[in-house]
């Protein structure tokens, strides 16, 4: 069911106040799939919690500024617990079992930043049992108030195919359980260029699903904070057993051992995803979770945009933060925004990429690639960030106007090389030069803009 808004009762004397109690051994009583509210700018920092393994992120364990609550589960399933529609600090949350103090090592999930400075975990659940949860801030963070959803998905048993011609069909957003304790490993999804990390491109021991999208967009498929093995994780477009090199993404480590990719999704279109183990890693089940963003396709253009240099994907090099929408930022104090415009069909070859906000006269690169870097989020790049690489092809240099904008004249399809059903991503790179340049590199780029041609 979906979140609704509760009031939460004021609290009782001994020590609890609304949003959360400062004390574990008085957490405040809560229950069922809500939003509820949290407030930590009265809170200190207590003892628990403050070692868990799950927890390490950016160097530290710790829980700073933290507010916990007894929860009581309304349905047997996978709980997810989000601060990304109510917070706007930097969050960290964890989830234990039972009621009152946790004993440490007992976390059953935790996480820092999901989405941007955000939180969400996900865990699973039974119907009328209870469970602690620690709300608080990143250490060193400033603390604040809002609000956290939790909604629990009761799933359908389903946990993966071993084969991928048998694949198990799951669609729309949500959490969904997956098993790989009894998985063989497949030959198929094993020789991916994208693939490649730590001397392999192999998955082991790896499930299927068909998934069918509920929307068109950019969707995120992740194991952060559903589970506890060491995941690996591939899409492909279609159904049934994907041909050697279509990964439209894969990921073997994003979130400590776990995996995370992005990739553009259509309204009706399936997907195969692969979730496994790096070669020689554990085994396990847990969750993962699909999340689609830009729904319908924002503004209605050919394409959708990704990984921005806004704080939402990998960090820019030297803290240059882009506006949202942007890449990195530049010397203008803003960060250059690609878009699309026309149609991705490559037969009205009527499609154009455009650049804003970059440097008046400074040339710049259109380019392809055949896929989205580190899962769509990036690696450092000069003052901006790769987004998008392999087999990567040259499609025209621009020298922007006097507003920073510049836009493609050429056939970008055929340019390309594109065929019917290719999804493949494209970035402007552009000169900076000078002691403007705020990392010093003397060239940035916009974030990138991801298409999947049609005939």
């Amino acid at each position: 069911m979906p979140p609704v808004s509760v009031t939460v009762p004021a609290p009782s004397p001994g020590g609890g106040y609304l949003g959360g109690t400062d004390s574990c051994a008085t957490p405040m009583p809560i229950s069922g799939q809500a939003t509820f509210p949290f407030d930590t700018n009265a809170a200190s920092t207590g003892g628990e919690g403050q070692s868990e393994s799950l927890c390490f992120a950016f160097g530290t364990s710790g829980i700073e500024l933290d507010v916990w609550f007894c929860w009581t589960a309304d349905a047997t399933g996978t709980a997810t617990m989000t601060m990304c529609n109510g917070a706007s600090h930097d969050t960290k949350i964890a989830a234990y079992p039972a009621c009152g103090c946790p004993a440490t090592g007992s976390a059953l999930a935790c996480n820092d930043d999901s989405c941007a400075l955000q939180s969400s975990i996900q865990f699973a659940v039974t119907n009328q049992t209870v469970y602690t949860l620690q709300v608080g801030s990143f250490p060193g963070a400033a603390p604040g108030a809002g609000t956290f959803d939790i909604a629990i998905n009761a799933g359908g048993g389903s946990a993966g195919s071993d084969s991928c011609s048998t694949a198990d069909a799951i669609s729309g957003d949500g959490v969904f359980q997956f098993d790989n304790s009894s998985a063989t490993t497949g030959t198929e999804g094993q020789s991916e260029s994208n693939c490649f990390a730590f001397g392999t491109s192999g998955i082991d021991e790896d499930v299927w699903f068909d998934w069918t999208a509920g929307c068109s967009g950019t969707t995120e498929y992740t194991t952060c904070g559903g589970a506890g093995n060491d995941t690996k994780i591939a899409v492909y477009p279609g159904s049934g057993c994907p041909a050697s090199g279509s990964s439209l993404a894969c990921n073997d480590d994003t979130c400590g051992l776990q995996s995370s990719v992005t990739f553009n999704s259509t309204s009706g279109s399936t997907y195969t995803l692969q979730l496994g183990s790096f070669p020689g890693g554990s085994v396990g089940s847990g969750t993962f979770s699909l999340t689609t963003t830009n729904c319908g396709g924002g503004g209605g253009g050919p394409g959708t945009a990704l990984c921005f240099g806004d704080g939402s994907a990998t960090a820019c090099p030297c803290g240059n933060l882009g506006g949202s929408g942007e890449g990195c930022g530049n010397s203008s104090g803003t960060g250059c925004a690609l878009d699309g415009s026309g149609s991705n069909s490559i037969a009205n070859a009527d499609m154009a990429l455009d650049a804003t906000n970059a440097i008046p006269g400074q040339p710049g690169l259109f380019f392809q690639g055949n896929n989205e870097v580190n899962g769509g989020n990036g690696i450092v790049f000069g003052d901006g960030l790769r987004c998008c690489g392999t087999g990567v092809a040259r499609l025209q240099v621009v020298v922007p106007d006097g507003n920073g904008d510049a836009s493609t004249s050429v056939d970008i399809g055929a340019s390309g090389g594109v065929s019917a059903g290719d999804q493949r991503c494209y970035q402007y790179w552009y000169r900076n030069p000078g002691s403007g340049s705020p990392c010093g590199s003397g060239f940035n780029t916009s974030n990138a803009y991801s298409v999947t041609w049609t005939l």
